[in-house]
């Protein structure tokens, strides 16, 4: 009595949620980026459209269709990742840093009250991670350090592509970093 393409139009409905959950999935697990209040809002819109999305299709399965159907519970497991995936994207770039970088060892920052403001958190494997928050947006990077006595150097050239927040290298003690040349002064805080 079915017809061959049943199960791929009770299918139909879950494929915009799932491109949109692959999507944003994929756009928070970037680690390098930059974003403001624009793609803050589309993101949140586009949650609550993926959501919405997933549960109509999930309803629309169990609900309106009483005969019983082989892909039911895979389409239950389907709506169930998408609803998944949206709390991951909701959790961001912190949860993809710990599982790319592990965990941080130190934090240092730019002094509060500063227009550009930046954050540097050094990881085990000689990799740091840089946020720099401007009024409206802010911007993120990865790089490569190295510490020769009381001496960091972040390598990539953080001056330049920090727009002179960061220095190429610092002085450090336990709770500041001073630059050397150009840059901020850093507060430490131990992690």
């Amino acid at each position: 009595m079915s017809k061959p393409y049943h199960y791929l139009l009770n299918f139909l409905p879950a494929i915009p949620a799932l491109l949109l959950s692959g999507w944003l999935i994929y756009s928070n697990a970037s680690i390098e980026s930059c974003s403001g209040l624009v793609q803050s809002i589309f993101f949140v819109l586009s949650s609550v459209l993926l959501i919405v999305l997933a549960l109509w299709a999930l309803i629309r399965m169990v609900v309106k269709y009483e005969e019983k159907l082989i892909s039911k519970s895979w389409l239950i497991a389907v709506s169930c990742l998408v609803v998944v995936g949206t709390v991951f994207s909701f959790l961001g770039s912190s949860v993809w840093l710990r599982l790319r970088l592990g965990a941080p060892l130190v934090e240092a920052r730019t002094h509060q009250g500063q227009y550009d403001t930046g954050v540097v958190t050094l990881y085990e494997n000689n990799r740091y991670y840089e946020v720099i928050g401007y009024i409206d947006f802010s911007c993120s990077r990865l790089g490569e350090y190295t510490i020769k006595k009381d001496t960091l150097f972040l390598w990539g050239d953080a001056f330049e592509k920090s727009g002179g927040v960061f220095a190429n290298s610092y002085l450090m003690s336990d709770s500041v970093w001073v630059p050397i040349g150009k840059g901020a002064r850093l507060k430490v805080r131990k992690l």
